[in-house]
């Protein structure tokens, strides 16, 4: 017998329909399985709820920053802030052209080199700080 043959004579077999103890059985079985499922449900349910209101209580029972009350400011005098004073100076511009970023976009990259000067409030001091930008433009091509 080869395979097509064996095939065939499988093609014409028919299942057999269940024996009526066999049903009965198996009827019996599936509440079983069905209240075992709720009983599993309820349980993790109730699982849940009291790991929920236990996570409320501890946050209830942290303890919270107390916001003090600042200086009291006189109204009769006004209090200025005097903020330190930045001026910019730009020393150089560099274009690297068009190139490829993040997974294949073209940008333009440009970098500028700025001299930041932070002034102190009373004049006195001053502070160099060297920044570089790097700016991306997007390029279409079409």
């Amino acid at each position: 017998m080869n395979e097509s043959e064996f095939e065939n004579q499988l093609r014409g077999l028919q299942p057999v329909s269940p024996s009526n103890s066999l049903q009965g059985r198996i009827a019996a079985a599936l509440p079983l399985e069905k209240s075992r499922r709720n009983f599993l449900s309820v349980w993790l349910m109730e699982r849940m709820l009291w790991a929920a209101g236990g996570a409320i209580a501890v946050w209830l029972l942290m303890p919270r920053p107390v916001l003090s009350p600042g200086p009291s400011i006189d109204a009769t005098t006004p209090q200025v802030a005097r903020a330190p004073r930045v001026s910019e100076e730009p020393s150089a511009w560099s274009d690297e052209g068009v190139q490829l970023i993040d997974g294949g976009t073209p940008a333009r990259i440009l970098r500028r080199l700025v001299l930041e000067r932070h002034h102190s409030p009373d004049g006195n001091a001053e502070m160099r700080v060297p920044r570089e930008d790097v700016i991306l433009l997007p390029v279409a091509f079409r």
